[in-house]
């Protein structure tokens, strides 16, 4: 695989460019990959998405699967191509998370969803990953891996699923997140321990409080808004 010329990197540590597209062992997809090479320590590197337009647009989502087991990676964006850069979003690291093999690695994928702020119609967004050399076998796998990459812009309704704010033995609190053109009848989340059968329960405003939860056992959520005979979903967690 290769990057597109429109797919700019720029060095902010150490000497080489370490950003490209590849297939690794065992995995079918080509992946966006950074991967340092040689043993300098301290090595990052940033790679720059092509100029998007987002003019007329209320809201944007920036989609994708990624595996992060190198020392940082954060998301950026600027407004213009001569503007500064700003940190969106910094992504928590998996590297210590599990056993350091490459079975793990390939297995600890991970979805996320990022709502772009700011649209304008010279928006860039870059990765930045960052890695330090430690000198022995755990750091073959000190990478991170993107695929399916997409920018969703536009949509009249946006759900964004967020982290448990309060979680007790019976009862969890989950902030509502709903970006939309047009006003909201209802927003609330759905439950599932199953991610077939799913339980909508209305939630006020900024939250939701689920109660009646059963212990001992795994419950996936989403968040959703309705809008006139529209319903929404947001990613499950």
């Amino acid at each position: 695989g290769y990057l597109e010329s429109s797919w700019k990197q720029e060095i902010v540590y150490g000497k080489t460019q370490n950003w490209s597209v590849t297939r690794l062992n065992n995995i079918n997809s080509y992946l966006l990959y950074f991967n340092p090479s040689g043993n300098e320590n301290h090595q990052s590197s940033m790679l720059i998405l092509p100029v998007m337009d987002f003019t007329g647009c209320d809201n944007a989502v920036l989609s994708m699967d990624y595996r992060h087991w190198a020392v940082s990676f954060d998301v950026m964006y600027r407004n213009s191509e001569d503007s500064k850069w700003t940190l969106i979003k910094r992504i928590d690291c998996q590297f210590g998370k599990f056993p350091m093999t490459y079975e793990y690695y390939k297995n600890s994928e991970t979805h996320i969803d990022i709502e772009l702020p700011a649209l304008t119609s010279e928006y860039q967004i870059a990765f930045v990953g960052d890695h330090s050399w430690r000198g022995n076998s755990k750091s073959s796998v000190e990478t991170i891996t993107i695929d399916n990459l997409c920018v969703n812009a536009g949509n009249d309704i946006m759900v964004f699923t967020q982290d448990c704010a309060t979680v007790g033995a019976s009862f969890a609190r989950i902030p509502m997140n709903v970006s939309s053109a047009e006003p909201v009848d209802e927003s609330g989340v759905c439950i599932s321990t199953d991610q077939s059968n799913w339980t909508m329960v209305k939630g006020a405003a900024d939250m939701c409080e689920i109660n009646s939860l059963s212990g001992n056992t795994v419950y996936y959520y989403k968040g959703y808004a309705r809008a006139g005979d529209k319903t929404v979903y947001g990613n499950i967690l």
